[in-house]
């Protein structure tokens, strides 16, 4: 069984938000508080209390009951007849209580400038939890508790966003999703073991003012730290690339882009190897120019209408 420590309530208030490990701030579980979870704390607590008072007593001390047990005692001893019985008298008296210690003073309720709605909205947009404490007037832990909430709708997104098909112009969909795609070209591009382990702890996202999600994914690639980022719709799952890493690594050809090409490919090869092809008409050729003649032979040589016009 995984033991679960609880981190605080979700933002509609139905539930409860637990951590798998003791100090953790990211919420990974959430639990629903309906009638059966206040139902099921009620048997709990009723259950506890029936075996505080079966418990035996110890040999030789008596066990000090605690004001709780006390009072089931006494409604028991009433509902049995037993009150006030003799032999109820002759029982010694039970022994005084300790004084409880003074409970430790509780920290003054803090009033924040920002409402609940608030205060997630900036933690979704990237901001800090120091940023988002200074703008609320508050301790930074008072934000903390808010914070697992919105890492798991983060989480969410980033999911999402990996299981989407990206398209590229003129191909067509990807034949893998984001996610597996960016494995297969960093292969492709010879990237280092290191590198794709740590390609999930790359992934993170913010939420934009428009609604669109900013989804980001930071690698190390040949000794240079690079970023490749998205957009992605929450309403209709569609993811569009923002740089040309993220056109470059998220996309991957289907296998019948891969058949298209290796068509092409083979077509162009065999025209290349001496197969005949469709020669195009050739033009006219222009009529050769007519050699001018000599400016002394052009002067010499009388003009037409020369000898009309002299005998006029």
């Amino acid at each position: 069984m995984i033991r679960l420590h609880l981190l605080g309530f979700t933002p509609d208030l139905k539930g409860l938000v637990f951590s798998g490990r003791r100090g953790g701030r990211t919420g990974t579980y959430w639990v629903p508080v309906d009638d059966e979870f206040w139902k099921s704390l009620q048997q709990l607590e009723g259950t506890r209390a029936e075996r505080a008072v079966a418990e035996p007593k110890p040999k030789g001390r008596r066990r000090k009951l605690t004001a709780d047990e006390l009072t089931l005692v006494e409604v028991r001893e009433l509902l049995a007849g037993r009150r006030g019985s003799p032999a109820a008298a002759e029982q010694p008296p039970a022994a005084p209580e300790p004084e409880s210690e003074p409970e430790p003073e509780k920290a003054p309720k803090q009033e924040s400038r920002l409402s609940l709605r608030e205060v997630q909205s900036l933690l979704r947009e990237g901001r800090s939890v120091k940023d988002v404490a200074d703008l609320a007037g508050v301790d930074e832990a008072w934000v903390e508790r808010f914070t697992g909430p919105v890492m798991h709708e983060v989480r969410g997104v980033v999911a999402m966003t990996r299981a989407a098909y990206q398209q590229r112009a003129r191909l067509g969909p990807s034949g893998l999703p984001v996610g597996d795609a960016v494995v297969r070209n960093l292969q492709d591009r010879k990237a280092t073991q290191q590198t794709l382990e740590g390609i999930d702890e790359g992934w993170d996202a913010r939420r934009t003012r428009t609604g669109l999600w900013r989804v980001r994914l930071r690698f190390t690639h040949r000794g240079k730290r690079r970023a490749a980022e998205w957009d992605f719709s929450k309403e209709t799952r569609e993811v569009h690339p923002r740089n040309d890493l993220a056109r470059e690594l998220g996309w991957w050809p289907s296998p019948e882009t891969r058949a298209a090409k290796a068509v092409r490919s083979s077509s162009e090869s065999e025209d290349e190897g001496g197969t005949p092809t469709r020669k195009r008409p050739s033009r006219k050729a222009k009529p050769a120019a007519r050699k001018r003649k000599p400016a002394a032979a052009r002067k010499a040589a009388p003009r037409k209408g020369a000898k009309r016009r002299s005998g006029r």
